[in-house]
Order: C-alpha cells, then sequence, then structure tokens
C-alpha cells in the first residue's frame, strides 16, 4: 500500500491514547503467527477502530482487513464501547479520555447532519460515559492544559494519577519532566508538599483578612519574593533528601515562611503608623506658621 493511500484516525479513535511499547509489540507478533483476527472499521475513510491492527499489518506487509462501520449510534460511542472492555485503563485514564471526550463535536452519524447540528457534551455527560468522577474530568483539564507533554504521557500510561499531575501542572515545565521522570513516588511526595504548602498559604490569608494590613507596594514585592526563594529552596531540598528528612525540612522552612509573613504584617503596620505621625507633625507645623514646600 503506498504511503499516500494510508488511512488515518477519525477524531473519535484518537481520544483513547496510542498503545505502544510491549503492548504493540505482543500485538505484532500475534498478527504475524495468527493473522488479523478483527477486522478494522472505517468510517468516512478514516478508522474509526483498529489503529493499532493497521499500523501492525503496515509493519508486516500485510494487507489490512477492512470493513465500514454501520453508522448505528455516534462514532463516539462506538469508539468508548469497543475500547473500554478491552482495554484495561484505569479512572485517571478514562479521565483524560472524558475530558478529550467533552472537547469533541459530535453528532456526525450517517445522516449526513451539518455543523450546525454538532455539540459537546458537558463534563458531567462525558464523566459518566467513562465512568469517572467531574473532578478527575476537571483535573484532567489542568493536566492536559498546563502540564509538560512527558507529565501527560505518564498519566495516560497509568504510571502517575491526574490528580497529582494536576498539583504538578502549577510548576516550570522543566521540573515537570524531571518529576516524571523519576516516577510515581516522587510526582506523589512532590504533590504532597505543595499540598501542604497550599495549606498553609490559605491559613495565612485567613489570618491577614481577619487583620487586614494595608500593603506598600515596593515592599510587599521584595516580601514576596523572599518567600517565594525560601519555597523553591524547600521544593529543592525535599527533591534531594531522603524521605527521612522531608518532614523536618518541610517544618523548619514553613516556620520561615510564617515568621516572614507575621514581620511583614508588623512592619506594615509601623510603615502605616508612622505615616500618619509624618502627616500629623506637618499639619502642625502648617498650622504654626511654617513655610515648606508646596510638594512635602
Amino acid at each position: 500500500m503506498a504511503a499516500s493511500d494510508e488511512l488515518r484516525p477519525h477524531p473519535a479513535a484518537e481520544i483513547f491514547p496510542l498503545m505502544t511499547g510491549a503492548h504493540f509489540d505482543a500485538l505484532v507478533v500475534d498478527i504475524k503467527q495468527n493473522g488479523q483476527r478483527e477486522p478494522i472499521i472505517i468510517y468516512n475513510n478514516m478508522i474509526l477502530d483498529g489503529r493499532h491492527r493497521y499500523k501492525a499489518c503496515l509493519q508486516l506487509g500485510i494487507e489490512p482487513a477492512t470493513t465500514v462501520w454501520d453508522a448505528n449510534g455516534t462514532a463516539e460511542a462506538f469508539v468508548i464501547s469497543k475500547n473500554l472492555h478491552r482495554r484495561h485503563l484505569n479512572e485517571s485514564q478514562r479521565a483524560m479520555i472524558a475530558k478529550k471526550l467533552a472537547k469533541l463535536k459530535l453528532g456526525d452519524n450517517q445522516h449526513g447532519r451539518g455543523s450546525a447540528n454538532l455539540q459537546t457534551l458537558s463534563h458531567a455527560e462525558a464523566a459518566k460515559a467513562l465512568h469517572v468522577s467531574e473532578r478527575a474530568v476537571h483535573h484532567a483539564g489542568v493536566v492536559q492544559s498546563k502540564a509538560a507533554p512527558e507529565l501527560v504521557q505518564a498519566v495516560e500510561r497509568g504510571d502517575i494519577s491526574v490528580s497529582t499531575a494536576a498539583q504538578l501542572a502549577h510548576l516550570p515545565q522543566v521540573r515537570q519532566r524531571e518529576i516524571a521522570a523519576k516516577g510515581k513516588k516522587t510526582a506523589v511526595k512532590v504533590a504532597k508538599q505543595i499540598h501542604i504548602r497550599k495549606q498553609a498559604r490559605q491559613s495565612v490569608a485567613e489570618r491577614r483578612e481577619s487583620t487586614p494590613v494595608v500593603l506598600d507596594p515596593g515592599f510587599q514585592a521584595e516580601a514576596e519574593t523572599a518567600a517565594r526563594e525560601i519555597e523553591i529552596e524547600r521544593d529543592e531540598r525535599i527533591a534531594l533528601s531522603g524521605a527521612g528528612e522531608i518532614a523536618a525540612a518541610n517544618e523548619s522552612l514553613t516556620k520561615q515562611i510564617a515568621m516572614l509573613d507575621c514581620r511583614i504584617a508588623a512592619l506594615q503596620r509601623e510603615n502605616v503608623s508612622l505615616k500618619f505621625r509624618v502627616k500629623m507633625w506637618k499639619d502642625r507645623a502648617f498650622e504654626a506658621g511654617w513655610k515648606g514646600r508646596q510638594d512635602a
């Protein structure tokens, strides 16, 4: 078959991750030994089901056996029904598929309805179709939009959970790649530290709301930079330390951040007080007849 004659996958087929590595190699061996047992399903001159069988046949130099889909229902429902029972996917993998499904335009079937009839599924509908929670679909959206490709692939392979990856997706991409390369244990460890840090920030924010302080923009920027440097230092220590040192490092650096936050609040209160005193003395000086600069 000429390269120009090769079929491409239907968009609905691509919501499921590709089979790679040993799984695909095993399929190639099976087709070589036993032949192509199941035909490749074609719809609109695209592969609706059987991407891997098609690729294996091409690799082996075998003419693929194909058949046309009967267009009973929607293409998406057909793909899901064929793949869910065939492939052993965990909840995180199914959540990633559900998010892709929610992005697709649905409704294109054998009756040739126009694009005006196409619609997308809601997160709730996609979650129900793939038997996952809406929260998991939300996490998948964060991963697909913000995570490094290596982290996305780790979730799609089932190596890292989608909730863990969603926590890591806000880190710099270089850091995400490092974590993905180290595997599940490192990913879970770092995600836990991020969660702890978020809780600490939320606690600080709640305290600030109870005792509001008017912040000087320049001082606030400097203080926040210092706090970020402490947090980066903590992340690096966590990444390089063993399990026994993580708790101690986290506790020490969390205390430093809390102390810095208290210092910010104290200095800002002092700053407000000094400004008030300067204004008071200036007013008294004018009342006493002092002729200062107009912009003083």
